[in-house]
């Protein structure tokens, strides 16, 4: 029994499992276990999830001064014990088994966040993270893009390989995002693709990415013409380099004609409506007269 206690007090984490995580945390990050109960874990800014099957983050509180934290390829399926990484300015926990965003309130110095591959199904508890600029939730089970509104430093969004079917107002308050992959969801109108255009810094755009299967309304024959049009400060599009000025004035050429079409089909219309208006007036007109 004395022996049993002997271990148990040499542990970090009284649980023992978790400490023997803890202690395969260390060895994979080339830190000394042993010295983690004299502060040794204070100088560590950078750690790193892999290999072992962790099923949560577990003792970071050893580590208070992390900027940076990688969990990928793990069982973990909540956010938590970060309460304490107020320092923490990258943060990628990816391919695992997330079920939702939270516990990250602590953390409020975040400029960098990476969430893709994990079954998340709303974008939520981050309006808090001020500082934020990348954000990546691509490959989960997102429906809605919401919860953005506080995030004005937004620079650069993955949304891709979600279940999105519309943009709509989502996005109006980012001024300066300047990369949006929306690739792989369900967008299928180009009336959606239109209230873009009020993403003034906007520069990279994907909505087929080679990764990703594309959005229906790519298969539309002048999506690319039209997205041309009205972003005329896009540079790339679907990995492509669009900055060509004769590629710009050939779209914007190819919308006047259409618009010169449209507008002609329109007053032939009128004008056969109005002849048969007339017709029909002269031949109510004999009528009346026999």
């Amino acid at each position: 029994m004395a022996e049993d206690n002997s271990n148990q007090d040499d542990r970090l984490l009284s649980n023992k499992e978790d400490d023997d995580f803890l202690k395969e945390l260390c060895s994979s990050n080339g830190i000394t276990y042993g010295q983690l109960s004299k502060g040794g874990g204070e100088s560590v800014t950078e750690l790193e999830f892999f290999f072992t099957g962790f099923t949560r983050i577990i003792g970071t509180k050893f580590f208070p001064n992390l900027t940076l934290l990688k969990v990928m390829d793990q069982e973990v399926r909540k956010i938590e014990g970060l309460s304490c990484l107020n320092k923490l300015k990258e943060i990628w926990i990816c391919d695992c088994k997330l079920q939702g965003i939270q516990g990250l309130e602590g953390c409020k110095t975040i400029t960098r966040m990476f969430l893709y591959g994990n079954n998340i199904s709303k974008m939520e508890n981050i309006s808090h993270l001020k500082e934020l600029e990348t954000l990546w939730l691509a490959r989960n089970n997102i429906i809605n893009i919401e919860g953005l509104s506080e995030l004005s430093k937004l620079k650069d969004l993955n949304v891709a390989g979600n279940k999105i079917e519309k943009i709509g107002h989502s996005l109006d308050s980012h001024n300066s995002l300047a990369n949006l992959n929306l690739s792989g969801n369900n967008i299928s109108t180009l009336k959606e693709l239109t209230d873009l255009i009020r993403l003034p810094g906007l520069k990279v755009l994907g909505l087929k990415d080679p990764l990703y299967a594309p959005n229906p309304v790519c298969y539309l024959c002048n999506y690319s013409t039209h997205v041309l049009y009205h972003l005329p400060g896009l540079e790339r599009l679907d990995s492509y380099d669009v900055c060509n000025k004769t590629m710009r004035e050939m779209a914007e050429a190819t919308v006047v004609k259409k618009k010169m079409y449209y507008n002609m089909r329109i007053q032939t219309l009128k004008r056969d409506q109005a002849d048969m208006l007339q017709s029909d007036e002269r031949e109510e007109s004999l009528h009346q007269g026999n």
